[in-house]
């Protein structure tokens, strides 16, 4: 799974643009449905990259065909996220979102952390290519 998405992630250099009949729409629909309902195989990474871990989730719809993966990174001061969600075989879409926080997790002042920034990344691919 994660060198699936490691070669998606990696094919964005190494494509050339999409035409311009590209279902763009379907793509960010993909990218944007709930996956609440659909069948959700959870595993923990096994590379750590963070002292907060992280997870894998997949998800697949009810006749086993894959509708979304995504890898969840946690840290002291914010988390990312990167989702690959599949229209068909050569058209998906990946994002790479990158939550900061307010306050660090050590500060020891009280009050509530909060959101700093949120920037998500959209990736789009139509016939393999972004």
């Amino acid at each position: 799974m994660m060198r699936h998405l490691a070669a998606a992630a990696l094919s964005i250099v190494l494509v050339a643009p999409a035409s311009a009949d590209c279902e763009i729409g379907r793509i960010e629909a993909a990218l944007g449905s709930p996956v609440n309902g659909l069948k959700k195989l959870e595993r923990e990474v096994t590379d750590v990259q963070s002292t907060e871990g992280g997870l894998w989730e997949n998800y697949r719809e009810a006749d086993g065909r894959v509708h979304s993966i995504i890898r969840i990174d946690g840290g002291e001061s914010g988390m990312s996220e990167r989702r690959l969600s599949v229209v068909n075989r050569r058209t998906y879409g990946i994002t790479v979102t990158r939550v900061d926080d307010m306050r660090h997790a050590f500060v020891e002042d009280g009050g509530p952390n909060g959101t700093a920034s949120r920037r998500t990344d959209y990736y789009y691919f139509c016939e393999g290519k972004l």
